[in-house]
């Protein structure tokens, strides 16, 4: 579940992540969430509703300006995906 209106890079790639690491979901678009779908862990809700709560699927940044954005936040959580690699630091490449 994202936001209604117009799509932002962080958004759409973390509903693009998702439908993939998920295929059988469904992509909901809304104008708001509600508290129920905040405290369901079934759902998972993405740059909307105010809340960074990863153990109940929450990814909103806009609440904290030191969050980066959903994206990231989807990367971490739901793929594991380490820290210095979203930071952009390639330990690979020395």
């Amino acid at each position: 579940m994202t936001h209604a209106g117009n799509a932002h890079a962080d958004d759409f790639l973390s509903a693009a992540v998702l439908a993939h690491e998920y295929p059988y979901a469904r992509i909901l678009r809304v104008q708001e969430v509600s508290e129920a779908h905040l405290e369901d862990r079934a759902v998972v809700v993405v740059d909307i509703g105010g809340r960074y709560e990863p153990e109940k699927n929450n990814y909103d940044h806009h609440q904290d300006a030191s969050l980066p954005c959903s994206l990231h936040l989807v990367l971490r959580h739901v793929l594991g995906y380490p820290e210095d690699l979203l930071r952009g630091s390639r330990p690979w490449a020395s």
